[in-house]
């Protein structure tokens, strides 16, 4: 006779926590997607190029994606490649914080510029105390990991493994030594974008990495749809500011075959997670 395991829930304060924080992502998102060419007014701190917005932008948006998603789902096992995402990205966020005061509008004679800047800068001091305390509460709980409805192919563990590594170059070049990128990279950089944006890509290999680990399509479905987004919004703004986006330096061939490959790569694993869901909740019906 076969024990029933016990699983581990997704408590009441990770979901709270997680809505709270898809909220202000969104706002931030508009600040740098839709409010693009006035971060002078509208953000933490003014940035010249925009596809380093947008870049910035995008990411909060996918990250929206994310911690929504997460929201529904009942087994912690299920959402912890949004917990290692997040867990990355705002620790590396608040080091390039720290690092670039000096370009941050605490002192603007724009009120709603130091608005924003003191906003994030609250923001970026509160939420690593909040992912500490959503850590120790979880682990508390008792509990298991719920079966592995389906493995991932291996060809696309192969896929997301590359990914990882790409991803995991650039972050640490871009936040450890910015400068080495600046003649290669698409757009035009400055040592604070370009440690933002490798947040960023660092937070997308520790996300492609949990996926791998945790093999199955129903604890990485969550972030599907944030992959299918990384690749749609970033083509967007590539085609939205292409005359800032430098053809001629051979960065900006790899950086488009990169998106395109995440965009590709996101409607697949999009559609083959929710796919399953769909099948293995008619079976269970049947």
């Amino acid at each position: 006779m076969k024990t029933k395991i016990e699983i581990r829930p997704v408590i009441p304060f990770t979901r709270i926590t997680f809505i709270l924080a898809a909220l202000l992502a969104a706002i931030a998102g508009i600040q740098l997607y839709i409010l693009t060419d006035n971060t002078e007014h509208f953000f933490a701190w003014t940035i010249d190029a925009p596809l380093s917005a947008t870049f910035l932008g995008s990411g909060y948006w996918t990250g929206v994606s994310l911690l929504l998603f997460s929201t529904t789902q009942r087994a912690w096992a299920n959402i912890r490649i949004a917990i290692a995402a997040v867990t990355t990205f705002v620790p590396l966020m608040l080091i390039t914080t720290l690092l670039h005061l000096d370009k941050f509008h605490f002192t603007s004679n724009d009120t709603n510029a130091v608005v924003a800047a003191w906003a994030w800068m609250i923001v970026y001091v509160a939420v690593p105390f909040l992912l500490i305390a959503i850590l120790l509460f979880q682990l508390r709980t008792p509990g298991g990991d719920p079966p592995q409805e389906a493995p991932l192919p291996l060809w696309l563990r192969f896929l997301l493994g590359v990914n990882a590594l790409i991803a995991l170059f650039v972050g640490l070049l871009l936040f450890v030594t910015p400068e080495v990128l600046f003649l290669f990279w698409p757009w035009q950089l400055t040592p604070l974008t370009a440690q933002a944006i490798g947040s960023g890509f660092l937070s997308l290999c520790v996300a492609s990495t949990q996926f791998i680990r945790e093999n199955a399509w129903n604890r990485g479905r969550v972030g599907t749809a944030s992959y299918l987004l990384i690749g749609l919004l970033q083509l967007i703004a590539i085609a939205r500011y292409s005359d800032t986006f430098l053809w001629s330096r051979i960065g900006a061939w790899l950086y488009l075959l990169y998106m395109l490959a995440i965009f590709g790569g996101g409607i697949y694993s999009t559609i083959a997670a929710w796919s399953q869901k769909a099948t293995i909740s008619v079976s269970a019906r049947s």
